[in-house]
């Protein structure tokens, strides 16, 4: 059995396979492009193939279903494989989303715990792991997109903009001042937010590995923060937590 793993965002699809490698296709729910091209994508891979989604966006997610199960014969839910995998104690939260639990199981590639995690896309997700490989939680913020987009819906004089960086201390236009107040105070927040989890688990340093759409904006502004970064890292843990699984679990628990 080869496996592969979707993952289906708020903007983007992500698929990752070691026969095919990584491949992501934005959501235009104005144009059928992209579905096309992820069609394209998933016939490539021969059955018998055993694909892992994870998805928190339901808007998409049944006619993606539709699609898998034409080509593959089995299909498991995230949900499935985080009841099986005994990589990570995930039994201390409550609630937590798939996509921020797989995304700690990846980083188990990348560093022994403890460790954190850093989401950053359309949420900014902050995760913890501790020496246990318990994972304790962590914290979730609005992405620099998101706080963009906010500030131009709720307000009449705002502009929409897309998220830079700046090394500006305070901005001489309101663009400026956007761009300095919406990236400095996602950056403000995770460094506060590392370092509480640092002195509440009185360690001095810790790794953090980045992941999401908008983590290379985010880490070049964190340059006094070691950063391992991997674009890939909630597909990397899927993977993990499904070629983890015992041999005789049954894989014909289709979706």
């Amino acid at each position: 059995m080869r496996f592969a793993a979707i993952d289906i965002g708020n903007s983007r699809v992500k698929i990752l396979s070691k026969e095919h490698g990584s491949v992501v296709f934005p959501i235009d729910e104005l144009d059928d492009t992209w579905f096309d091209g992820l069609r394209s994508f998933i016939q490539k891979h021969k059955s018998p193939y055993s694909w892992a989604l994870s998805s928190v966006n339901s808007k998409v997610e049944e006619d993606i279903i539709d699609m898998l199960i034409e080509f593959s014969p089995v299909i498991i839910a995230a949900e499935f494989i985080l009841n099986n995998q005994t990589l990570i104690d995930i039994s201390q939260v409550s609630g937590a989303g798939s996509d921020r639990i797989f995304g700690v199981i990846g980083a188990t590639n990348y560093s022994k715990p403890p460790f954190i995690t850093v989401d950053c896309g359309t949420a900014i997700t902050i995760n913890y792991l501790d020496k246990n490989s318990t994972f304790r939680g962590g914290a979730i913020l609005p992405g620099v997109s998101t706080q963009l987009r906010a500030l131009n819906q709720f307000t009449e004089q705002l502009p929409l903009l897309l998220p830079e960086y700046t090394d500006l201390p305070f901005g001489s236009t309101t663009m400026q001042a956007m761009t300095v107040g919406t990236l400095w105070s996602a950056v403000g927040a995770i460094k506060e937010i590392i370092s509480r989890i640092k002195s509440s688990a009185g360690i001095q340093s810790i790794p953090i590995v980045f992941t999401g759409g908008e983590h290379q904006l985010l880490a070049s502004a964190l340059s006094d923060m070691e950063i391992i970064s991997s674009p890939n890292l909630v597909l990397e843990g899927i993977l993990t937590a499904q070629i983890s699984l015992p041999s005789e679990t049954d894989f014909s628990q289709n979706i």
